[in-house]
């Protein structure tokens, strides 16, 4: 009896340190194979929202550059006649009623002034826009053809998301030089929407 109680005592440890192991390192792989699987798991949602991000950004391009080739653009950029300005203003209504998220369509002139505005713009201030736009130095700082940011009409308004193009004038008696720019906010909450959106598995971790 006392042989096998000391062959049990020293036998024991022996036969329950290779299960001991073999649960140890499986439950350090299975550690890390959750940890790796988050990390792709979220790795793949970034690429996913800076896909969707640029796809926005080469929506909302494409469609100003659409509206900078209109014929009745270029008509009023050259006379600036009410029989100009009529036939663009529907337009430019048509355009921002197809996109919900955008707000506003501004026709700025080199100097900051609105030229016109969709919808018609209701502020009477006395300070000149370049002043009171905190985005008129970004307008003003395009090195490209046309550029985007994030920025606000003053302090005490929201961020408004700002797409932006070069705008220019040529005739037969005159070369091709700067008018303005044609702006198109837009809602940042475009941004957010992408954000927020979470299709990973949260409980991972």
């Amino acid at each position: 009896m006392r042989l096998r109680d000391t062959l049990i005592t020293y036998m024991l440890p022996l036969l329950l340190l290779p299960v001991l192991l073999f649960g140890y390192l499986s439950w350090q792989y299975s550690k890390q194979y959750l940890q790796q699987l988050a990390f792709y798991q979220v790795e793949s949602e970034l690429i996913r929202q800076q896909q969707r991000l640029s796809e926005t950004v080469l929506y909302h391009h494409t469609r100003l550059e659409m509206l900078v080739q209109s014929p009745r653009l270029s008509q009023f950029l050259l006379y600036n006649t009410p029989d100009a300005q009529a036939p663009l203003t529907r337009q430019l209504m048509q355009f921002r009623l197809e996109e919900p998220s955008i707000t506003a369509i501004r026709l700025i002139q080199l100097n900051g002034d609105y030229v016109l505005t969709e919808p018609e713009a209701t502020d009477n201030s006395v300070i000149p826009n370049r002043f009171r736009n905190k985005y008129f130095s970004a307008l003003q700082g395009m090195l490209e053809e046309s550029g985007f940011f994030l920025a606000r009409d003053s302090d005490d308004l929201p961020l408004q998301f700002y797409f932006a193009r070069k705008l220019y004038i040529s005739s037969l008696t005159e070369p091709r030089k700067l008018w303005g720019y044609l702006v198109v906010a837009v809602q940042p909450q475009i941004l957010d929407d992408i954000v927020s959106q979470q299709n990973f598995n949260s409980q991972v971790t």
